[in-house]
């Protein structure tokens, strides 16, 4: 019994010593022996290094954080488009975005035609000017807006609110700064104070300005992406389609996204011809990649002018024929300025107004020239 009890002695007695010639050996005698030259350089004594403490913190994450910056810059460009005229009776058939301070809104077709309880669109389009729509501001007030005018090439109308100042305006974005996967919310009004109607989606597929064989024309508006993960029977027409950077990238029109891009072009249309009017080129075209420009056409970007079976690429008696754009030129810049994914064909176009002169830098073989055309209106 003696034995063992002499025996865990000497054990633990090794134990305390171990751990005290331990913590000497590597606190104290290795730093020494690392001060010694000729053991260092023949690798004799164990390099020293710190202690090395991995410390765990707890940190919360709020997933949500952005969206809710989101809506709360979104909303207050957010209106409501009332059916009927009765108030007390009224309910919400659509939605819009105030685009200036003083009231002008873009809408869609579905969402005005559900507010006039019409099922043919064309009447309200005859009633121009003379159908006044009551509109819910982000604030909960109610204000009469007129009808102007639709977009001949989209889903897209404008309302004008009756003697409004003062407004928060839109920012609108750019489809081509918007990325596969990314996430969006549809947001539309709500009657309810302090409340707003949302759903999120991601970006499912995005219109490729360097697709091969994606064949554009000057005169029509594609959408310029789609967004997955949405129930569509719960988003109202004319929803906000907005990024979390907290921009407006469309508008939502039957499952389908009128781009900011189609709406700032109305838009521009719409100041500079005082009415909702496209211009008429008559060409159609694809866009020229960096890849392809680097392959095949010695980093040069712009526009194809292209067309097949079915399209031709320049329209015959068109303001592109007139001018004498053939098909297979390259136009590089309108009015000095390049074209590319930055600043892109539709964007440098409709800067432009109706009957106004425009130039197109043409690259056709290895001559670049300019060439002038006269722009129609549809």
């Amino acid at each position: 019994m003696l034995t063992k009890k002499i025996i865990l002695f000497v054990v633990l007695c090794s134990f305390i010593i171990g751990g005290i010639g331990g913590w000497f050996f590597t606190w104290y005698l290795i730093p020494k022996l690392n001060t010694v030259s000729w053991l260092v350089k023949y690798n004799l004594v164990p390099n020293s290094a710190p202690l090395v403490i991995n410390t765990i913190k707890e940190v919360r994450v709020n997933q949500g954080a952005d969206t809710v910056a989101a809506i709360q810059a979104v909303s207050p460009w957010v209106v409501g488009i009332l059916s009927g005229t009765d108030l007390q009776n009224s309910s919400l058939a659509g939605s819009g975005i105030v685009l200036t301070s003083d009231g002008l809104v873009a809408a869609t077709k579905a969402a005005v035609s559900a507010a006039m309880q019409s099922a043919n669109f064309s009447a309200v389009e005859n009633s121009q000017g003379s159908v006044a729509l009551n509109l819910v501001l982000a604030d909960g007030s109610v204000k009469q807006a007129e009808f102007l005018g639709a977009d001949p090439a989209s889903n897209l109308v404008f309302l004008k609110i009756n003697n409004a100042s003062g407004l928060s305006a839109a920012s609108l974005g750019y489809s081509k700064d918007l990325q596969l996967g990314e996430r969006v919310l549809a947001l539309w009004p709500s009657l309810a104070p302090s409340q707003a109607n949302d759903v999120i989606g991601n970006i499912s597929s995005l219109d490729d300005e360097g697709m091969a064989g994606q064949l554009y024309s000057s005169d029509q508006i594609y959408s310029s992406f789609e967004v997955g993960g949405l129930d569509h029977s719960s988003i109202m027409n004319g929803s906000a389609i907005a990024s979390l950077d907290n921009n407006i990238q469309g508008l939502y029109d039957n499952g389908k996204i009128i781009s900011a891009d189609t709406i700032r072009s109305a838009f521009e249309g719409l100041v500079q011809n005082q009415k909702v009017a496209r211009l008429y080129l008559g060409l159609h075209y694809e866009y020229i990649s960096q890849a392809a420009a680097d392959l095949y056409y010695g980093g040069t970007q712009g526009v194809l002018v292209y067309g097949d079976k079915k399209t031709p690429a320049v329209v015959a008696a068109s303001p592109a024929a007139k001018a004498g754009i053939l098909d297979g030129d390259i136009i590089t810049a309108i009015d000095g300025a390049p074209v590319n994914a930055s600043s892109t064909f539709e964007d440098l176009l409709y800067k432009h107004s109706a009957g106004q002169s425009i130039t197109f830098t043409i690259l056709r073989g290895k001559s670049k020239f300019d060439i002038k055309a006269v722009l129609g209106q549809e």
